[in-house]
């Protein structure tokens, strides 16, 4: 069977259900999450899945556990980046060490996962690498001066790795989500926001497993998805 790997699976966010979707689709599939809280339950959860802790800010761990994957599960077809940090705070509030933390976070995981996947994609002759994006990787605002650089050195290194990789077999795609997870967390944290205005994780997980699955004639690179009621705040226009 295919193998995904799923970097970034939280209490009912994109990774899970990105890790469900492809489960059902008849992948096996690792989980990877800093804390082992929850991968438990969702290893029993979702038959065919492990879970796996990995720090994403340490390319010691990245290394050691995509060794770990690959030596138990087997080489991995596709890798799911869904890792990001970065506190919504401007930038006197911002300490070097949380800015300095999206950086490892999110590029440099993203770096560092891609050394260590694409190797053996392009030996095998195909793979995917989808990475999960924001709003931010489009624009600063005034509390995203940590984040914002984050997320949009992201989407800048997601593009190399579409122009390099891209001939050599390995399809490379950026999903921006512009808005707000229907998550527990969310609701807790914008409790007067209308229900209609959050983002379906499980739909977000269809778009990933459409995207993974594209043509080769036919390969997307971006795709910005968002709930429809907020249609009109579009950040991309």
């Amino acid at each position: 069977m295919p193998i995904l790997c799923v970097v970034g699976v939280g209490e009912k966010g994109v990774g899970e259900y990105v890790a469900a979707k492809f489960q059902a689709e008849g992948y096996t599939v690792a989980m990877l999450a800093r804390r082992k809280v929850n991968l438990d339950a969702l290893e029993a959860q979702y038959p065919g899945t492990k879970g796996y802790v990995c720090d994403v800010s340490d390319t010691a761990q990245i290394d050691a556990a995509v060794a770990a994957i690959e030596s138990e599960l087997g080489p991995i077809d596709v890798l799911v980046f869904n890792a990001s940090y970065g506190p919504f705070k401007p930038l006197l509030e911002t300490t070097q060490d949380e800015f300095d933390l999206a950086m490892k976070t999110g590029p440099g995981g993203l770096f560092a996962f891609a050394k260590a996947v694409a190797p053996g994609m392009i030996a095998r002759g195909g793979g995917v690498i989808g990475v999960t994006g924001a709003t931010a990787a489009w624009r600063g605002m005034p509390s995203t001066a940590a984040k914002a650089p984050g997320n949009g050195a992201m989407r800048m290194l997601a593009q190399s790795l579409a122009r390099d990789l891209g001939p050599k077999g390995v399809h490379c795609f950026h999903v921006v989500i512009d808005g707000i997870i229907d998550q527990p967390r969310t609701h807790d944290w914008m409790p007067n926001k209308p229900d209609e205005e959050f983002m379906n994780p499980a739909a977000i997980a269809e778009v990933y497993w459409s995207m993974a699955n594209q043509p080769r004639s036919c390969w997307g690179f971006e795709i910005n998805v968002m709930a429809a009621a907020c249609c009109g705040s579009m950040a991309s226009i």
